[in-house]
């Protein structure tokens, strides 16, 4: 027997974990895709509407026109 590893049966174990490793990854990445796939929609009364990704993307953002400040209604895309 190989001294330090408790015989093989130690391998065995080190494999069955590996294996659950790897199918807790699949399992996150396939919740990770969900998230990204589910649209969450918040309101601030009927004035401010925004659609967010459960994955925190935000898809969306509607302002009622009327609360911004005439100066301020120049907006840029980043």
């Amino acid at each position: 027997m190989l001294k330090g590893l408790g015989g093989l049966g130690g391998l065995g174990d080190m494999a069955k974990m590996m294996k659950a490793a790897q199918e807790m990854q699949a399992k996150m990445a396939e919740l990770q895709e969900e998230m990204a796939r589910t649209v969450v929609i918040g309101r601030s009364g009927r004035l401010v509407k925004a659609r967010v990704t459960a994955a925190g993307e935000l898809t969306g953002l509607d302002i009622d026109p009327s609360i911004l400040v005439a100066s301020e209604r120049k907006w840029s895309r980043t």
